[in-house]
């Protein structure tokens, strides 16, 4: 029987196929493009559910692959909580797959979101927060086919899964997979048509707009809800929204809660540091506008201007995320699982000179490297929980990684799972993270409740993957635009300690915010050009 190369012999996946697991068809192709976005919007375009997890900054350390996956044919989505884990887990057992060594690293699962207020089916926690955006708390995307690009080879996999259960006997389903590769192959190698998604030509975007944007920040025009915090509530008078530049497509650029609002909250944290509730707390805020650009096109921007090993494009229906996430909540590979901690921020600087006092102050600041140690603690510990004795430790200590518009702080915490525990243990030990909570966790998720007026949703949560093989990887979602209808909202914070300045912390969000804002403001042409972005508006 004549089939195309699979990148792993036949007669090994026969072998495990009549076993009953699900066997990966790998094939390489050649599409005639070395950007899988180019793959990706055209499933975007076409699709009404399909993802794409982007490793578009290529780290060895964190990203050899990107996966693009379409047509589900199953969504996990419940609208409840209660019960999930075991409902994940009897799925699972259902699709059961092996790992392969000379396969990617994901080959076929689940692909999703899990929202922030999952941490609440894991904890008993209070539930204050306004529901106004009626996310459902968990997505995860079964697709059959893959396709997969390997950064570091420059190669593109397409990967079908062969499911016994459903495909009868092996060379039946073979078969199939064989017409079907085929078919997608003549398909997929004709060059891409321009579609809805066209990319914008960012370089040409106003400076008028850029400023006219960033002063609605420094001073939001309208307060549509406000949570008390410790004071009455306070809502400002309704200004003109900002004007807009020539061709650029939000509008109503507001934030949810005042510059002012946000610095009572940090305040009335410092108390519950003062009175020792908690040594530290991650507090954010929220902005909401309305657009009329496709998603695409304003994703094609945000990867562009802020490239991060973490990213990725889902698109649920009436809900699209687009995430540069530059952070890893945990991997699982094998019995092998590890976090990769983020905190501790600068501004990058405009020049050479400015950029390397940045580091320096950072990386002298006892405030910062005390925070940064705190929760790389947090995360040693939350790991412990599932790890062997003795197995956890710190592989990579207070490094600096520069992204578009900052600089952090990052390590990275490593362990051995313990064989009584699997993945969805190791979920509930380190969800949500530390870094965007707080220490001690459950305290601080108990103040971020208290304190901000609208639940997080899909903000620091986490999107990726839960492969059919046991395997895991979830990033943490930051730096992450939620599209739902014709609305959109992006959500920043930051890290509150004993001496944190309400000021400071305000700001440290707006930088957090800039390379968001300007994926925003400059999806206005159709074509896309070198960017040259300044570090700092």
């Amino acid at each position: 029987m004549v089939h195309p190369s699979s990148l792993i012999p036949i007669d090994r996946l026969k072998r495990w196929y009549n076993k009953g697991y699900i066997v990966p068809l790998i094939i390489p192709f050649n599409p005639k493009t070395k950007n899988p976005w180019e793959l990706a919007k055209r499933f975007a375009d076409q699709e009404a559910n399909m993802f794409f997890l982007d490793s578009v900054r290529y780290q060895e350390k964190t990203g050899r692959y990107s996966y693009i996956g379409w047509n589900p044919f199953y969504i996990f989505q419940p609208h409840k909580l209660n019960g999930f884990v075991p409902e994940l887990r009897g799925l699972f057992e259902r699709y059961r797959g092996k790992k392969w060594d000379e396969a990617p690293f994901f080959t076929g699962g689940g692909v999703g979101y899990f929202s922030y207020e999952v941490g609440h089916a894991f904890e008993v926690l209070p539930s204050y927060a306004k529901d106004d955006l009626r996310f459902d708390p968990i997505a995860l995307l079964f697709v059959r086919n893959l396709i997969v690009f390997d950064h570091q080879s420059n190669t593109y996999f397409f990967v079908s899964n062969l499911f016994p259960r459903e495909d009868g006997t092996f060379s039946e389903a073979l078969e199939k997979e064989r017409q079907l590769f085929c078919g997608f192959a003549n398909k997929i190698s004709t060059n891409p048509p321009p579609g809805r998604g066209s990319p914008p030509n960012i370089r040409q975007n106003t400076r008028r707009t850029r400023r006219a944007v960033w002063r609605e920040l420094a001073d939001p025009p309208i307060c549509v809800a406000e949570k008390e915090v410790g004071v009455r509530n306070y809502v400002p008078p309704s200004r003109p929204s900002p004007a807009r530049g020539e061709g650029v497509r939000i509008r109503n650029f507001r934030a949810d809660i005042s510059k002012s609002a946000f610095k009572k909250m940090v305040v009335r944290t410092k108390k519950y540091l003062e009175a020792g509730d908690i040594y530290q707390a991650n507090l954010s805020q929220r902005f909401s506008f309305e657009f009329d650009r496709e998603p695409a096109t304003i994703y094609e921007s945000l990867r562009q201007i802020n490239p991060s090993p973490f990213s990725s494009f889902l698109k649920l229906g009436e809900v699209t995320i687009l995430s540069s996430s530059p952070e890893r909540l945990i991997r699982k590979s094998g019995d092998i699982c590890e976090t990769r901690p983020i905190a501790g921020t600068r501004p990058c600087g405009v020049t050479r000179a400015e950029e390397k006092n940045f580091r320096r102050d950072l990386m002298m600041s006892p405030k910062e490297r005390a925070e940064h140690i705190m929760l790389v603690d947090l995360e040693r510990n939350d790991l412990g929980r599932v790890c062997q004795p003795n197995s956890v430790h710190v592989s990579e200590l207070m490094t600096i990684e520069k992204y578009s518009h900052v600089i952090h702080i990052v390590s990275n915490v490593k362990g051995k799972l313990r064989p009584e525990c699997d993945r969805f243990d190791l979920l509930k030990a380190v969800f949500p993270g530390g870094t965007i909570t707080g220490c001690p966790k459950i305290r601080s998720m108990e103040i971020i409740e208290e304190l901000e007026p609208f639940k997080r949703h899909l903000y620091t949560g986490s999107i990726g993957y839960l492969a059919y093989d046991g395997d895991m990887d979830l990033n943490i979602v930051i730096r992450t635009i939620i599209l739902k209808g014709k609305k959109g909202y992006i959500q920043v914070g930051a890290g509150i300690v004993y001496d944190s300045d309400p000021e400071a912390e305000y700001w440290e969000t707006i930088h957090k915010g800039k390379a968001m804002v300007e994926a925003l403001g400059a999806c206005k042409r159709n074509k896309l050009r070198k960017i040259l972005m300044t570090k700092s508006q």
